[in-house]
């Protein structure tokens, strides 16, 4: 008896080594099918690094249309500067002749006094004061009709009546 029942000890072993292999490949086939499709679902386990430049810093010229005094007539301007026109009081004129730069209104009368602020060429403003004389120039207190806190003293050689 003891042959007999050996054959079938190793068969039964062998079924059961058999069906364990199949389900194991079976086992092993579904997690990575599982791992494929979860590595399409998020295409990168790593988190990637994305580098944003900082913003580069630009000089902006100190706008300075009114000229500083130099060695030649305070009443000559240079070349390309345009005279402006006539301004008298209570009439609006805009910003000319400055390009980028601007008009630098200032607190009082002349090339020494503090800006109060720089006004932007076509930039319209009423007069309400002056001619007055400073530095070889003709200065006139202008106020921005829509804004009263933006205000100042402009040469005339930067001003021509709005419209023109």
């Amino acid at each position: 008896m003891p042959s007999a029942r050996t054959p079938l000890a190793w068969r039964s072993l062998a079924a059961w080594l058999v069906l364990g292999g199949v389900l194991g490949c079976l086992l092993g086939g579904v997690m990575l099918l599982g791992l494929r499709l979860s590595a399409v679902a998020s295409p990168s386990a790593e988190p990637g690094l994305t580098v944003i430049p900082l913003p580069t810093e630009t000089s902006t010229p100190t706008p300075s249309p009114t000229l500083l005094p130099t060695a030649q007539q305070a009443t000559d301007l240079p070349a390309g500067i345009p005279s402006g026109g006539p301004v008298a009081g209570g009439m609006l004129v805009e910003v000319i002749g400055t390009g980028t730069d601007g008009l630098r209104l200032r607190a009082a009368p002349g090339l020494q006094s503090a800006t109060n602020m720089v006004a932007v060429e076509n930039e319209v403003f009423e007069v309400r004061d002056g001619p007055t004389e400073a530095d070889g120039r003709t200065w006139w207190y202008l106020v921005n009709p829509y804004d009263n806190s933006l205000y100042g003293w402009g040469v005339q050689d930067f001003l021509q009546p709005a419209g023109e």
